[in-house]
């Protein structure tokens, strides 16, 4: 009953939220992008003479657990928390294009025969090897790439200036089963700690960590919980949104993407705003 009576309310809310994001756009002005965060917060240290910086690229951290987790590492040294709007639409390929240089200039969705994918300037980026090879083209030698969970299990000898750490177990692990992984969160920040104490000892004198989009837990979705597309020519998005071209119906809001910061061959995103 509970759930109930808060769909019903979150329905109300969304879609006065989305007729807003609507008329005022994305990103919010005056507030930080994240196609903007490497250019501001990792890009400064690298001009530095002998500073070595790390990066955690870490997918569905959530505003609220990068709250948490900033209060859990007040012992580990000085850190800051800041918020920032998500690219959209917010799906990994692009959230995670979002976090390399310059992305704010170079990301644009291509339409393919498939549907879409992501590009840097003119090569996609959809894939981890590719969105590396971006990292590895610029700053050659000085860049290293690992896992979390490599990183925390293995004896590590990086000594590259630049070096990316990556995570997808919050995302995938919630993605598959949320009622039963979300033990999984909590495991996840705890790794977080252990690399920045291991990173600390191998003379990063910087940390990042950032992420690519958060998450919405609906694991009580029934039978007929579902939207018919507007009319027009759409391409999904995940099970949240559509790019393309057409009009809005009395199920779904469209938002030219130009007003939302999608660049590239779709003229339109679409979500659903009413079951």
């Amino acid at each position: 009953h509970a759930r109930r009576i808060y769909g019903k309310w979150i329905e109300k809310t969304q879609l006065i939220f989305t007729k807003l994001l609507g008329k005022s756009g994305w990103p919010l002005a005056d507030k930080l992008y994240n196609a903007e965060v490497f250019d501001r917060f990792v890009a400064p240290v690298l001009k530095e003479k002998g500073q070595r910086i790390a990066y955690l690229m870490v997918d569905a951290l959530r505003y609220e657990l990068g709250a948490e987790l900033h209060h859990q590492l007040i012992d580990s040294g000085v850190t800051e928390l800041h918020y920032a709007c998500a690219a959209l639409p917010t799906v990994t390929d692009v959230g995670m294009a979002s976090l390399l240089p310059n992305a704010s200039a170079q990301i644009s969705l291509k339409k393919t025969e498939d549907g879409f994918e992501v590009n840097f300037g003119e090569k996609p980026v959809g894939t981890v090897s590719q969105r590396m090879g971006i990292l590895r083209e610029q700053w050659g030698d000085r860049f290293a790439e690992t896992t979390l969970s490599e990183f925390i299990k293995n004896k590590n000898d990086f000594t590259a200036d630049l070096l990316v750490i990556r995570s997808t177990e919050i995302d995938s692990h919630l993605e598959n089963n949320p009622e039963t992984n979300l033990g999984v969160v909590h495991q996840i920040l705890k790794s977080i700690r252990v690399a920045i104490h291991k990173l600390k000892e191998s003379g990063y004198s910087e940390v990042v960590i950032a992420s690519d989009h958060g998450f919405v837990l609906n694991s009580f979705a029934e039978a007929g919980d579902i939207c018919s597309k507007p009319p027009g020519d759409w391409e999904n998005i995940h099970d949240r949104s559509l790019i393309g071209t057409g009009t809005e119906d009395s199920h779904n809001i469209v938002i030219p993407a130009e007003q939302l910061g999608i660049k590239g061959d779709f003229s339109s995103l679409s979500v659903s705003v009413i079951k």
